[in-house]
């Protein structure tokens, strides 16, 4: 730490009689060299003596200035680079470690990272992404501890309506509405569509496979319902989405397939983390 720069001054203080009374008041400030992992302090003089030093609250903008590179950061080596009371604001671009940021379906992880530091045990991390016509602004929060470590991020649920992404099937089928899948703000994963198909299926058959971010914690069964025979009276087979995302056929030899019908089905599910 730097020798303490001393400053003393008047604070004028209103008396309830409307009369003025000037204290003067005496504080030194001790600024380091930056990066440092002690922030700007002060401490105040008065009849007691000088008090302890107590850190001022700061903002950093950039990785650089605490020390770390883009590509190379690490959400540990953040938290501790940054100064108990201080705060680091930065954009994230494609030269970031786009692995620590939240996956928010895109090829990049373009945005705002905010990072709030109170102690070693307090320490906060806020992502936003950069909102253009493909993606609207949504928000992630995560914390990180020396003793917890990484808690990691959770996205933050709002009211706005997902967005639907249309996806293809494998060749024995037929796209007849859809299939849509998308993943609300609680991390819910949702997929709808009609599908038809010519032939006999086999067991264990691929139907579609949903992409990293879209797919299950656990092996997750659903219901495929088709009409069949002349009355149209319903009937049903069991799938399961396991969690590689692929959707597969439980069984074989489905008369509701042969005959071409249309069959329908309709899940939700918890979303996978990335990379878990």
């Amino acid at each position: 730490m730097h020798t303490p720069y001393t400053f003393a001054y008047h604070l004028y203080v209103l008396r309830a009689d409307n009369d003025t009374v000037s204290v003067k008041r005496t504080v030194q400030i001790a600024i380091p060299t930056a990066p440092s992992n002690i922030s700007i302090q002060y401490r105040k003089h008065n009849s007691h003596g000088w008090s302890e030093w107590i850190p001022f609250a700061i903002q950093y903008t950039s990785l650089e200035q605490i020390g770390l590179s883009a590509g190379t950061e690490t959400i540990e080596a953040i938290a501790s680079a940054l100064p108990d009371r201080s705060t680091l604001e930065y954009e994230v671009y494609e030269s970031n470690n786009r692995e620590i940021y939240p996956d928010y379906g895109g090829k990049t992880r373009i945005g705002i990272c905010r990072v709030v530091k109170l102690s070693d045990s307090r320490i906060s991390f806020e992502f936003t992404i950069k909102a253009d016509n493909h993606y609207t602004p949504k928000r992630w929060l995560g914390f990180y501890s020396k003793d917890a470590k990484w808690i990691g991020w959770q996205r933050l649920a709002t009211a706005e309506e997902p967005e639907w992404y249309e996806i293809e099937v494998t060749s024995n089928y037929t796209k007849q509405n859809g299939p849509y899948y998308c993943k609300d703000g609680s991390g819910t994963v949702w997929l709808t569509g009609v599908l038809s198909r010519q032939g006999t299926p086999e067991k264990g058959e691929v139907i579609l496979t949903l992409p990293e971010g879209f797919r299950p914690t656990q092996l997750h069964p659903l219901v495929l319902t088709a009409a069949i025979g002349d009355d149209g009276a319903p009937w049903s087979t069991y799938a399961y989405i396991n969690t590689q995302g692929k959707l597969l056929l439980h069984t074989g030899a489905i008369p509701a397939f042969e005959k071409g019908n249309n069959f329908i089905f309709s899940t939700s599910f918890p979303a996978k983390q990335q990379g878990s």
